[in-house]
């Protein structure tokens, strides 16, 4: 085993790149190692004019750097594990990881383009910023009227682009902009979840790579390797390995291990124009995993959905179930009525627990001056905005008794004006009871449908209590049918007819809905 008196660093010229190779440096510092950077110009660098189908993965910002390491003009090369192919050359190996930073994308808005009450908060209409597949299939399925135009260059360079209003909004990662720690102060910024954007398989890791036969180069980024973060990186690019055979597939992959279980979520298409089908697979050991993601997208995918609403409400859950083989069938079984109601009465907030509440409410009053504003959850918030509303509170769980102790939390002692249906539950008013001053007003009454169903359906979506009772009076649900429950209250009532094996999507959105029927049927 020769030892390097220096050892040589190859790294692309970028800034974010050069903070790699820093960061790497001085970690091999710390332990001893004196080191110095060489810069490599890469395919992915010189070419800034053309668009890739897919970016991620296919060497366009590693090959150069792979040769100069086999060519041994360099001992160690760093890279964002993301843009590495997942079976490295003949002769070379990935030896070490590192910490994972925000695994994240990051949507940057311009704030003249932001309208809160659209999917992803641009403006409608609004073009936004991107040359990979996996975020265009994403973004079509958040915000369809988007315009997604190409978007090339480091990522100073494409934020500089997104300011100089070439763009109205843009999406890149979000660990380069907090390695570079960059003044995003003049944007509106949203890190998308994992579970509503899906990463990259590997974003936010480091690759080490060196020569299979270089044993002190593997002894020295022994001290380095994050074994906690290959553990899960090592699932969503063995993930990726399986799914892409070959083709130029729109895939995101992200892992997550908490209290001993591994939590996997995957998004794929088949190309750019497909919305992705996504999974979501729970496990004590990440063995098979990938063969099991592998096996839920590829299924061959038949029968009918019927799903308790309009698809006007909900169109996008109806295309993506259309685009992976599914009919579906779309029958509100609730109408809505406005009751009259009297004069407000001023209160330090007003509490919108639907849609509904929302647009009856509105019919009849506007909020008083001074009265902020609260949300049970996105999607009512979003109405708020729409009617031209500020949110000042919106919730974020599934589970509404863990909303009112957020909502608790922070403004225990107010008085809460709830507008409510005839057929409320009052599930946050119960749990916030010992907390706040509590009125409530009935702005309107819910109306069971009374209608029978073809029920030769695969799945069945209730979207509430009441549409779950509607079908029922005139309706059996089979006991091979998945059925899929739009939060705990529909869940519970469902469980009271003696269904025990409900499905509750992990939110509200029409992809949670699809994702739930996609993991499960």
């Amino acid at each position: 085993m020769q030892a390097h008196a220096i050892i040589t660093i190859g790294s692309r010229g970028s800034d974010l790149a050069l903070w790699q190779a820093n960061y790497v440096q001085n970690e091999l510092k710390r332990h001893g190692f004196e080191s110095k950077i060489e810069i490599i110009v890469t395919k992915g660098d010189r070419i800034q004019d053309l668009s890739f189908d897919k970016i991620e993965g296919k060497g366009f910002f590693t090959k150069e750097i792979e040769d100069a390491l086999l060519e041994k003009r360099i001992d160690l090369a760093v890279h964002s594990l993301k843009d590495l192919p997942t079976t490295s050359p003949a002769g070379l190996q990935i030896a070490a990881l590192s910490y994972r930073e925000d695994p994240r994308d990051l949507l940057i808005i311009r704030k003249d383009a932001c309208d809160p009450a659209t999917g992803l908060g641009v403006k409608k209409g609004g073009r936004i910023g991107t040359s990979s597949a996996r975020r265009k299939v994403q973004i079509a399925l958040l915000q369809a009227d988007l315009e997604i135009t190409d978007l090339r260059g480091n990522v100073p360079t494409r934020i500089q682009k997104c300011r100089s209003g070439a763009y109205d909004a843009i999406i890149i990662a979000a660990a380069g902009v907090s390695r570079l720690q960059l003044d995003m102060s003049d944007f509106i910024t949203v890190a998308l979840e994992p579970d509503r954007f899906v990463p990259a398989p590997a974003q936010g890791v480091l690759g080490l790579q060196i020569r299979t036969e270089d044993l002190f180069m593997e002894g020295a980024l022994s001290a380095i390797h994050n074994t906690a973060v290959a553990e899960v990186v090592a699932v969503e690019r063995q993930t990726l390995n399986l799914f892409e055979g070959g083709c130029h597939m729109p895939v995101g992959v992200y892992c997550t291990k908490a209290n001993g279980i591994f939590t996997v979520m995957a998004a794929k298409s088949d190309n750019d124009h497909q919305l992705p089908i996504k999974i979501e697979l729970n496990s004590e050991t990440s063995a098979g995993l990938p063969e099991r993601l592998l096996a839920l997208c590829n299924k061959p995918r038949q029968g009918k959905i019927f799903i308790s609403r309009n698809e006007s409400t909900w169109p996008m859950l109806g295309k993506q179930l259309r685009d992976h083989g599914y009919e579906t069938l779309f029958e509100a079984l609730i109408e809505t009525k406005t009751i009259q109601s009297n004069a407000l009465q001023a209160t330090d907030w007003l509490f919108f627990v639907s849609r509904n509440t929302v647009v009856h409410f509105l019919k009849q009053h506007k909020p008083l001056s001074g009265t902020k504003i609260a949300a049970v959850g996105e999607g009512t918030a979003q109405a708020l905005h729409a009617a031209g509303l500020q949110v000042d509170f919106t919730g974020l769980h599934t589970d509404i008794t863990a909303v009112a102790a957020d909502f608790a939390l922070q403004f225990a002692g107010s008085s809460v004006l709830f507008p409510v249906g005839n057929r409320s539950r009052n599930t946050v008013q119960n749990a916030l009871q010992n907390h706040c001053l509590l009125t409530e007003m009935q702005v309107y009454e819910t109306v069971l449908l009374h209608k029978s169903i073809e029920n030769g359906c695969s799945a069945l979506v209730f979207s509430s209590p009441s549409s779950a009772e509607a079908f029922l009076t005139h309706n059996r649900i089979h006991s091979e049918q998945l059925v899929v429950a739009m939060g705990e209250a529909t869940a519970e009532f469902l469980s009271k007819q003696g269904l025990h094996n409900v499905v509750i999507p992990s939110g509200y959105r029409q992809d949670q809905i699809a994702t739930a029927i996609f993991s499960h049927l």
